[in-house]
């Protein structure tokens, strides 16, 4: 536009620091631009560099943890123009300067301050000035700790809390014949209000500018300062309540990050999730809160886990005991029942004891019994452990006296603890058959010799142990009568001839063949003399056969005793018959009566006259 005097194109131009190596080159720096090449690669834009601590020493870039450290909280924002030079005559608009709204809300609402900056002030410094084919450039710079201490307490407040923005317009006055019809200073208008626009709509109507000219206008309100102003998003997972700091924040603001954990959580750190510096994803922070300097885009997300309480059961069997069984209750879980059997340890168990519940040490009384759930509100309040030590309280057990076969007869019951003694009973009850004999007790009805005697002093633990039943409160311990069953002697009498008497054949090893002895506990009592038993002849004399003369009848008494020392006798009859043949008168008048017993010896030594006797008598 040729009528149009030293047009300016304003740029304020501003990067965020990415942080990643490679993207450096791209780093805006008012060191490393002059205006023409500002102007030239950023346009109409307005930039916020930040600037570099030159405290840092060497190149923290190769360190994530302090590569915030390399800027501090300044920097500059930026801004290039440009415009034809010797331009004198007619009707134009000149930019003199710059007006930052401020937009923040307080307690009374919504507000807007307004700070003003003229082009070569006091606040607002050209860094660069080129002159290239007729056009000039120039290029401007404005502190950003300048803007900070221009700002009222109020805006800063709000800056901190992150729940402030900016924008820009440009301060735009007349120029006829090269002559400005309004100036201003860094306070805003010093001359004729009337042709000093702060708007689009106020400089578009101001002269009749050609369409694109209006246009063209639009670009120098209401802008935006990149860079200048950095998101901060603040989050929490499933166990944060509350979490503070999200906004967006004045380049190197010190942001305050905080949350609050709901019950049943534990914090476990912050972490990075998202940042326009990719080198900070995944960065962690133990702090509980922590500050950070607003320098990037950047989300950080409190993160918890489910808090957990470990149940430590003891089983605090003595002083020493080391064994424990431990459980993990988390929260969302249920009210905690305890179950023994679910654990199947056969080790927690206390001899001579039964559990009856739980104490919060070792020597305390019962707080919970075995039925009882563990609330999950007073678990969660005992993280993250608590210990509880088993309960035992002494067995009694029931001795129970029995007659083992004995058709009569009673004791009573006797109730006892485990670390007492009790005296046995005399025995009350009948035999079970005649030929028996009480021996004393025994736990093991079947047994054949008595384990205690009557009035024997015996201590509960043992009979507790013999049983088996050490760890069952209100057992029932047996004892049995023990009873010796006599022996039994099988024995007839015995039928010879005189010859074998005479002959030597009723020897005693010869009637001990023909007798047997039995008893319950010893079985088969063999003949002699044994270790435990015998079996005998007690008057046997082999001279009184052999010197038999005529037929006779010779008792016997036989012996026999058991291992428990019972005697029994029986007395036998050996029967001595002459079977010799008489003949002639010596036979007359002679009768001989058969019986069956003398079969074997009368057919062995009878003369048959008439073989037909013979049969017959057979």
């Amino acid at each position: 536009m040729k009528n149009i005097m030293n047009l300016k194109k304003i740029i304020f131009c501003c990067v965020l620091f990415i942080g990643a190596i490679k993207y450096l080159s791209l780093d805006v720096k008012a060191a490393n631009y002059d205006a023409k090449s500002f102007v030239e690669q950023f346009g109409s834009s307005v930039k916020f560099v930040p600037q570099e601590n030159p405290n840092v020493p060497g190149n923290p870039l190769n360190d994530a943890n302090h590569m915030l450290d390399r800027f501090s909280d300044d920097g500059d924002i930026l801004y290039g123009t440009e415009g034809t030079a010797a331009v004198s005559q007619g009707i134009r608009y000149s930019t003199i300067g710059w007006k930052v709204n401020v937009w923040y809300n307080d307690a009374t609402g919504a507000k807007r301050e307004e700070i003003y900056f003229k082009l070569g002030g006091s606040y607002m410094q050209r860094v660069s000035e080129v002159s290239s084919n007729g056009v000039e450039y120039n290029l401007y710079s404005i502190k950003l700790s300048v803007l900070r201490s221009r700002m009222s307490p109020q805006a800063r407040e709000a800056m901190n809390r992150g729940q402030a923005n900016f924008t820009l317009d440009a301060c735009v006055s007349l120029k006829q014949n090269g002559v400005l019809l309004s100036d201003m200073n860094d306070n805003g208008c010093t001359r004729d209000i009337g042709h000093f626009y702060t708007d689009h709509n106020g400089i578009a109507n101001a002269a009749p500018w050609r369409s694109a000219t209006k246009e063209k206008l639009k670009t120098y309100f209401n802008k935006n300062i990149d860079g200048l102003m950095i998101r901060i998003n603040v989050e929490g997972d499933e166990g944060i309540a509350s979490v503070s700091g999200s906004g967006n924040y004045l380049y190197g603001t010190n942001v305050n990050i905080s949350k609050s954990i709901k019950n049943g959580f534990d914090f476990t750190g912050w972490k990075v999730v998202a940042a326009q510096n990719q080198a900070f994803l995944n960065t962690s922070i133990n702090s509980e809160n922590f500050k950070c300097k607003a320098i990037t885009n950047i989300t950080y997300r409190a993160t918890t886990k489910r808090k957990q309480t470990r149940i430590v059961f003891h089983r605090n069997e003595s002083i020493n005991d080391t064994v424990i069984h431990t459980e993990v209750f988390t929260y969302g879980d249920n009210d905690v029942a305890i179950n023994l059997d679910r654990w199947n340890d056969k080790n927690w168990i206390k001899d001579g004891f039964h559990q009856v519940g739980w104490a919060f040490k070792p020597d305390e009384q019962k707080a919970y019994g075995m039925d009882d759930k563990l609330n999950k509100d007073w678990l969660l309040s005992k993280s993250p452990k608590i210990d509880l030590y088993a309960v035992w309280e002494e067995n009694t057990y029931v001795i129970r006296y029995d007659g083992n076969g004995a058709f009569k007869g009673h004791i009573d019951d006797v109730r006892a603890k485990y670390s007492e003694k009790i005296t046995t009973s005399n025995n009350e009850f009948d035999k079970p058959i005649e030929d028996s004999t009480y021996l004393g007790w025994s736990q093991d009805k079947k047994i054949l010799f008595p384990e205690y005697k009557e009035k024997q002093t015996v201590s509960v633990k043992e009979l507790a142990t013999k049983a088996g039943c050490l760890h069952e409160n209100n057992a029932v311990i047996m004892l049995y009568a023990t009873w010796n069953y006599w022996p039994t002697i099988s024995a007839k009498d015995l039928y010879y001839s005189l010859e074998d008497a005479q002959n030597g054949i009723i020897s005693e090893r010869e009637i001990a063949s023909k007798i047997s002895a039995k008893d319950r506990e010893d079985g088969n009592i063999q003949y002699g003399l044994n270790s435990k038993n015998f079996l005998k002849l007690i008057n046997y004399s082999e001279e009184e056969f052999i010197n038999l003369k005529d037929k006779a009848d010779i008792s016997e008494i036989i012996c026999v005793k058991d291992q428990h020392g019972k005697l029994i006798e029986k007395e036998i009859n050996i029967h001595i018959t002459d079977i010799k043949p008489l003949y002639g008168k010596d036979a007359v008048g002679k009768i001989r009566f058969y019986d069956k017993k003398y079969k074997n010896t009368l057919f062995k030594y009878s003369v048959w006259k008439n073989k037909n006797y013979q049969n017959e008598l057979e």
